[in-house]
């Protein structure tokens, strides 16, 4: 998903850098700049990369990501979820 995502937004960017492809990826969809990836900013993701978004499949993303349990993605969290989708 990702990998995809960011070959289409920056379609000369090199992949092998995971702390700067979560850089650039977390400021493109931290709209609010809060430092963090609400309900909404993470449904923007799921949307972009063509998934259907229920609120039952947001809620469910938002709990597997968000470790902390503080009800937004650090980009911390974000940083593991992309290694993981990544490979």
């Amino acid at each position: 998903i990702f990998p995809n995502l960011l070959q289409q937004q920056h379609p000369t960017y090199q992949m092998s850098n995971i702390a700067e492809i979560t850089e650039v990826i977390f400021a493109q969809f931290d709209t609010d700049k809060s430092g963090t990836l609400d309900r909404n900013e993470l449904r923007t993701i799921l949307e972009g990369a063509g998934q259907p978004v229920t609120e039952e499949v947001l809620t469910d993303a938002l709990k597997a990501i968000d470790t902390d349990n503080d009800g937004t993605v650090s980009k911390a969290e974000f940083a593991e979820l992309l290694k993981v989708l990544m490979g």
